[in-house]
């Protein structure tokens, strides 16, 4: 389960360019299922919601899992952001373009 939480997270720290590449090299040294999944966690900007779920969720197992779902639903948003934005160039151009 970690092994599946860090493949997502270092998908999520290349799209999500606030968060530094070392990020990634920090968490994997981490081998307690807890902290890991803590430590991943305080990288991310979510709902305080689901933090606090996060944080009272004790099986390792099940926290973890729970934080690769959150993943899961942040990279979904970002792609929607990053195709969102890239429209928005895109128009913007052919605008100017036409426009010149």
């Amino acid at each position: 389960m970690m092994r599946s939480v860090g493949n997502v997270f270092e998908q999520y720290v290349k799209l999500n360019q606030k968060i530094p590449l070392e990020a990634v090299a920090a968490s994997a040294n981490i081998l307690e299922p807890q902290r890991y999944a803590d430590t991943i966690a305080s990288y991310m900007v979510f709902q305080t919601q689901e933090k606090q779920e996060l944080l009272e969720t004790f099986n390792p197992a099940d926290r973890l899992n729970k934080l690769l779902g959150i993943l899961k639903s942040e990279m979904e948003f970002l792609k929607i952001e990053k195709r969102s934005m890239e429209e928005c160039v895109s128009k913007w151009s052919a605008a100017r373009k036409n426009f010149i």
